[in-house]
């Protein structure tokens, strides 16, 4: 499996405007994590354990927001990642995409 298969997979479950919905309504990280496992797990998409927590993890170290929002999420999930580099979200718009001097 490819370093970027949990994004793809990420944008799939992403494409659901129901899930979407039920995303934007989450009160925080911990059901948008519960969210995200169980719509992967009904379209037989499995992330490694602890993937989607520490995505929003990172999103909210970065960002500050009790919770991601749903456009940072789709932010996150349409950014085709380096091969040679972490998943980081300075790798979306937060550096401008230029990565002056965030990495």
């Amino acid at each position: 499996m490819s370093k970027n298969a949990p994004m793809k997979e990420l944008q799939t479950l992403l494409q659901d405007e129901k899930l979407c919905a039920r995303i934007e309504g989450a009160s925080g990280a911990e059901e948008i994590t519960s969210l995200l496992n169980s719509a992967g797990a009904e379209q037989g998409l499995r992330f490694k354990q602890d993937w989607v927590q520490d995505l929003l993890t990172d999103v909210k170290t970065t960002r500050g927001p009790a919770a991601p929002t749903l456009e940072e999420l789709k932010t996150i999930a349409s950014t085709r990642m380096m091969s040679d580099t972490p998943p980081m979200l300075c790798h979306t718009d937060s550096c401008g995409g230029n990565h002056g001097g965030c990495c």
